[in-house]
C-alpha cells in the first residue's frame, strides 16, 4: 500500500522515498490516479510505479567495533522521477495492460530502427548520387597538375563509391522486403524476452539509503527490488502499488 503515513515504517517506502511528503506530492499530482478514481466507485487502485535508479559514492565513516574508518567509500542507492502507470481495479488489469505497453514499447522500437535503416539507406543514396555524378563529370582543369589532381580525386571518389554501396547492400539485407519486415515485428511478439532486461537486486539499506554490508541493527532492512527497461535504455525500478482514494486528496 502507497502510504505516506506509513514512510518510517515500511523499509520499501522508506527507500524509494526520501520522505512522506513525497508519497504525498506523488499521489495528490498524479493525473492516472484522478482519472481513476473520478469514474471508479471502489477502492483501492492497483498501478504500477516506476523510478528512475540512481547510485552515487560518498566518502563517509566505517565503524567495525572499537575501530573507526574514515574516508570510507560509501555506496549510497535513491529513486528519483516516480511515476504511476496502468491504474485499474484489480491486480491482473494492471499486469495485462503492463504487458501490453511494454510489447508496444517493443514494436514501435523495432519499427523505428526498420525506419532508421531505411532513412539510412536514403541518405547514402543522395550521396552515391553525388559521387557519381563527380565521377562521370569531373570538370578536369587545363594543367597537367589539375589533371593529376582530378585522376587522385577520382581514384578516391570511387572508392568510397564501393564502400557506399557496399554498406546499402548490407542495409537492404537488414531491412529486407515488406513480408520480412512484418516477420521482424511478429518476431518481437513472439519472443519479446531478449529485448526486455528484468531483474531481481537485493539491497541491504540504513535508513540513511547507504549500503550496509550486513544489518547492524533495526534500523537497517533487506529489500527485494525489481529492475527493468528496454535493451539499450537506461533501467528503472518497477513496482506494484495499491492506493485509496483518500490517500489523493
Amino acid at each position: 500500500m502507497l502510504d505516506p503515513e506509513q514512510w518510517s515504517k515500511d523499509d520499501y517506502l522508506n527507500a524509494l522515498f526520501v520522505n512522506a511528503d513525497a508519497i504525498r506530492d506523488l499521489l495528490r499530482t498524479c493525473n492516472n490516479l484522478k482519472t481513476f478514481f473520478a469514474k471508479a466507485v471502489g477502492d483501492p487502485a492497483n498501478a504500477v510505479m516506476t523510478a528512475d535508479w540512481k547510485h552515487k559514492t560518498l566518502m563517509g565513516v566505517d565503524a567495525q567495533g572499537e575501530i573507526v574508518r574514515r574516508d570510507v567509500p560509501q555506496s549510497v542507492y535513491y529513486f528519483e522521477n516516480h511515476e504511476i502507470l496502468e491504474v485499474r481495479g484489480t491486480l491482473k488489469e494492471t499486469h495485462d495492460q503492463l504487458r501490453s505497453r511494454i510489447l508496444g514499447a517493443l514494436i514501435i522500437k523495432k519499427i523505428m530502427e526498420i525506419q532508421g535503416l531505411q532513412e539510412w539507406s536514403d541518405n547514402l543514396k543522395k550521396e552515391h548520387d553525388v559521387l557519381d555524378l563527380f565521377i562521370r563529370h569531373p570538370g578536369s582543369g587545363d594543367s597537367m597538375i589539375d589533371a593529376k589532381n582530378d585522376d587522385a580525386r577520382i581514384s578516391e571518389a570511387r572508392q568510397v563509391l564501393a564502400e557506399l554501396e557496399k554498406k546499402d547492400l548490407e542495409i537492404h539485407d537488414q531491412i529486407g522486403d515488406p513480408e520480412s519486415q512484418l516477420s521482424q515485428v511478429a518476431a518481437v511478439l513472439l519472443n519479446p524476452e531478449p529485448l526486455f532486461n528484468i531483474d531481481a537486486v537485493d539491497l541491504m539499506l540504513n535508513r540513511q539509503g547507504l549500503l550496509v554490508k550486513r544489518a547492524t541493527g533495526k534500523a537497517d532492512s533487506k529489500i527485494i527490488l525489481a529492475k527493468c527497461g528496454l535493451v539499450d535504455r537506461p533501467s528503472k525500478v518497477i513496482a506494484w502499488i495499491r492506493v485509496n482514494r483518500g490517500f489523493t486528496n
